[in-house]
Parts: structure tokens; sequence; C-alpha cells
């Protein structure tokens, strides 16, 4: 799978999981709240990532901590890395490593009906 599907998938996955949610954007005046759009991918492909994510929290805490936020609140490297309480460096890293660990779990993984 090319890194670009991972990254659409944990973009979808984040959709998802927020879709009975209200989240704060950043491009919003004054932070006001906007609904959350439709996921793009189905429950069980959410579940799948889901489940991949959870086997990456076990495994290597801090690419979770960074591959979570960044995708669960839709946060850019900056609020990333403040959120993190970490260099902007270290957060991109951190996310990146997480995203390519994703890839490699979803191998093979079947996502499609």
């Amino acid at each position: 799978m090319a890194i670009q599907d991972t990254q659409w998938l944990l973009e979808q996955w984040g959709t998802w999981v927020n879709k009975d949610g209200v989240m704060l954007k950043a491009s919003s005046p004054f932070g006001l709240g906007s609904t959350v759009g439709e996921a793009q991918i189905t429950d069980d492909a959410a579940m799948a990532v889901d489940k991949v994510l959870l086997a990456l929290k076990r495994s290597e805490k801090n690419l979770y901590r960074a591959v979570y936020k960044y995708y669960r609140y839709k946060l850019d490297d900056r609020r990333l890395a403040r959120s993190l309480k970490i260099p902007m460096g270290t957060a991109r890293y951190w996310r990146r490593n997480g995203e390519r660990w994703v890839d490699g779990a979803l191998t093979g993984v079947t996502l499609a009906e």
C-alpha cells in the first residue's frame, strides 16, 4: 500500500471517529466549531484501522500518540508538537514513522467489501 493511501485511510478514520461530534478547525474564524463530514470508508475498514492503531499503541506509544492526535483532532505538525510538548521536528518524525508503521501493518489487510 502506498503511504498516500495509508494517510488517506487515517484521515478517513479520523472523520469516522468524529462522525457524531463537532471539531474545531484551525481555518474557521475564531476557532468556531464546524460539523464533521461523512467518512468515505466503511465501518469495517475504519475498525480495521482502529485495530492497527491499537497494536501501534501497544508497540510504540509515542508514535501512536502522534498519529492518533494528528488524525483524530486534525492537527497540523505545529499544534501536534505543542500538544505533545515536544519539538516540531520530533512530532513530525513520530507521526511519519507511525504512518509507516500503520502502512506496514495494513499490508495484506483487505479493507474493501
